[in-house]
């Protein structure tokens, strides 16, 4: 567990959230401001009521979002079988989530694989 690190510069983990809701999301990013101390960003997710603080055009972050892209091994499936009829279904890309206090997020439709 991270309660046992005495110091650390980084910490990447992978979050399934079998445990908690099943949901998987990115609520902050962290990467070098113009000075190059890290700052703590807000992605637009449930977590952060859709609000997005991050500069996309940040050299930081696009050299993060390359990195990202690089590592990734998920995949989106443009049909799944639906477990109780057993047919091919297509899943729509997003669709707009209602949040608990009004507001709306658009949610990225995925199933896993595997």
């Amino acid at each position: 567990g991270v309660e046992t690190l005495g110091s650390t510069s980084c910490i990447c983990s992978d979050k399934t959230g079998t445990l908690t809701q099943n949901v998987m999301t990115v609520a902050q990013i962290v990467y070098a401001d113009g000075n190059g101390n890290p700052k703590i960003q807000d992605a637009g997710s449930s977590f952060t009521k859709g609000l997005s603080t991050y500069d996309s055009s940040s050299p930081a972050f696009q050299a993060l979002l390359t990195c990202s892209t690089l590592c990734i091994t998920c995949e989106f499936m443009k049909y799944f079988e639906d477990e109780t009829t057993g047919k091919r279904v297509l899943l729509p890309f997003s669709k707009v989530k209602v949040q608990g206090d009004g507001s709306t997020i658009n949610e990225i439709q995925w199933k896993t694989v595997g």
